[in-house]
């Protein structure tokens, strides 16, 4: 991928045609607001929020099963505390985190339970 548009629209429209896994990569943006886009090319950048917005309003509108998104997290630890604030903030009780039970047994949670959620897998420039 070396050119194209990274709006929420497009985030929109995968949820839509029923794709339950996106991939999110967070770079470093303006006025510490992490941005999305795919780095060292020429696609374009979108703000965070605004995918996470996107998300939000469709995560759930063509299918409860639960939604992953993957995050490829390339930006600094200033705003990486930013993303997870948007995250939670904007998700809510959406997201399936360690709070909730069985989430250390992830692997035995039955389907049903994480139905209408969102998990959250990511990976650091670092691997």
């Amino acid at each position: 991928q070396l050119t194209s548009e990274s709006t929420a629209d497009m985030y929109r429209r995968q949820l839509l045609q029923g794709c339950r896994c996106v991939e999110i990569d967070i770079w470093d943006g303006a006025r510490g607001e992490p941005d999305v886009t795919h780095g060292y090319t020429l696609v374009t950048r979108e703000k965070l929020s605004a995918v996470v917005a996107a998300i939000k309003e469709e995560a759930f509108s063509v299918s409860d099963a639960p939604l992953i998104l993957s995050l490829e997290v390339r930006c600094s630890l200033r705003q990486q505390a930013r993303a997870a604030q948007i995250l939670s903030s904007q998700l809510g009780d959406k997201l399936f985190t360690s709070d909730d039970a069985g989430a250390n047994e992830l692997l035995h949670v039955p389907v049903q339970r994480l139905r209408r959620r969102i998990l959250v897998k990511g990976k650091s420039a670092e691997g």
